[in-house]
């Protein structure tokens, strides 16, 4: 399909004792080595947040880039470093995509608690 996901098939017998050929989406192993290296990067950057949260997404990258792909690693990332409990806490957020000329791509992320959202917080710049 893509660099992110493969597919492959299988069939199913149904209760009526047809067979239906089904899809089966999987992640490439290049898909897992960038959740993987994303993951170790949050573990030394972010601190976990607990329950429902806010994720702000930034990415600068090259025109050609694809731009939904990256997220959905970002999330995985997010879970497998700790930072979240699970993906699908992901309550709110912004998601945005700049294009640039030269230099290395970067990946922008903040994560917060959906309560300290509501309650209009401010991040503190220290942090």
């Amino acid at each position: 399909m893509n660099k992110w996901h493969g597919v492959t098939y299988t069939w199913v017998v149904k209760p009526n004792g047809k067979r239906k050929k089904i899809a089966i989406i999987y992640k490439t192993p290049v898909y897992r080595q960038f959740m993987r290296s994303l993951a170790v990067m949050f573990k030394k950057q972010l601190e976990p947040v607990k329950g429902k949260v806010h994720i702000d997404i930034v990415m600068l990258v090259a025109k050609a880039m694809d731009t939904d792909g990256p997220f959905k690693p970002i999330f995985d990332a997010l879970q497998e470093a700790g930072i979240i409990e699970n993906d699908n806490l992901n309550h709110s957020g912004t998601y945005s995509r700049y294009d640039k000329d030269g230099d290395e791509d970067m990946i922008v992320v903040t994560v917060r608690s959906l309560s300290d959202v509501r309650e209009n917080k401010a991040l503190d710049p220290a942090d």
